[in-house]
């Protein structure tokens, strides 16, 4: 089932959860139909979380993902624990909860399945499992946000609410003009997504599925997004000024803006 596959898997320092993956070929090509998933592990018991390798969202209810290598390929992904959806494993049920509503405070092992799809259900379930580190959720009391990640927050919910208002056709001056409510909260939240230290999952998770997705060497006003990469796109005025993301294996490299001009 799973060849050649070989998974790198680790906690990356600093950041709170996100777990880096890379997926490798061997001398033979993947082509395997998996359920991924994360499982957390303590005395208290194991929550879990099914995510898509493409984006490491969360994973639909009883769906599977294709992936397929060539020989000596790698594919990487950025997976952000805080933004799946999580169950115990008790509960019979697909996950459905945030991690801090499915999991107790207390320090878990982190461990990565690959399920095989076809076998789940059976009595010869196959997986393929990779142990990843230790995470340690903090008491409620000790889970007051960081300034810059409640900021982030409070400008994500401050622009969800603006991108509405401009969906629904409204005139709105501050939604257009140059230092008007929307610049300001798009301007911000560039500055703090764009540090280095965020998924774009997470972004997604903040702000909302982005206006377009550029690939790899699709051509567009505001420039070609590198071999390996792809740009999440957040309009401000339509596509005449936007406000984009360069990702790379999951993970946000940097934020940019592009102005038509005014």
């Amino acid at each position: 089932m799973f060849g050649g596959l070989a998974v790198d898997a680790s906690l990356r320092p600093g950041a709170c959860g996100v777990l880096d993956l890379v997926f490798r070929a061997g001398r033979v090509a993947v082509d395997a139909r998996l359920i991924p998933l994360v499982e957390l592990r303590s005395p208290r018991g194991v929550v879990w979380a099914p995510f898509t390798l493409s984006t490491g969202a969360p994973l639909p209810g009883n769906a599977s993902e294709s992936l397929l290598l060539q020989p000596g390929a790698r594919q990487g992904l950025a997976l952000d624990l805080l933004g799946l959806r999580w169950e115990q494993t008790v509960a019979a049920r697909w996950p459905s909860r945030s991690l801090r509503e499915a999991a107790p405070h207390g320090t878990y092992e982190v461990v990565l399945h690959l399920e095989d799809a076809a076998a789940r259900g059976t009595n010869f379930p196959s997986r393929m499992s990779v142990p990843c580190g230790m995470l340690v959720i903090p008491a409620a009391s000790d889970q007051a946000l960081p300034a810059d990640e409640a900021s982030l927050q409070r400008l994500a919910a401050e622009y969800r609410r603006l991108r509405e208002e401009v969906r629904r056709g409204s005139t709105d001056p501050e939604l257009r003009r140059w230092g008007g409510a929307m610049h300001d909260a798009l301007a911000r939240i560039g500055e703090l997504l764009g540090d280095g230290g965020h998924s774009a999952q997470s972004a997604i998770a903040l702000l909302g599925p982005p206006d377009r997705t550029v690939a790899a060497g699709e051509h567009t006003a505001g420039g070609t997004p590198e071999a390996g990469q792809t740009r999440l796109v957040y309009a401000w005025r339509g596509m005449h000024d936007y406000l984009s993301f360069d990702v790379e294996r999951g993970a946000i490299l940097r934020a940019r803006w592009y102005f038509a001009g005014e």
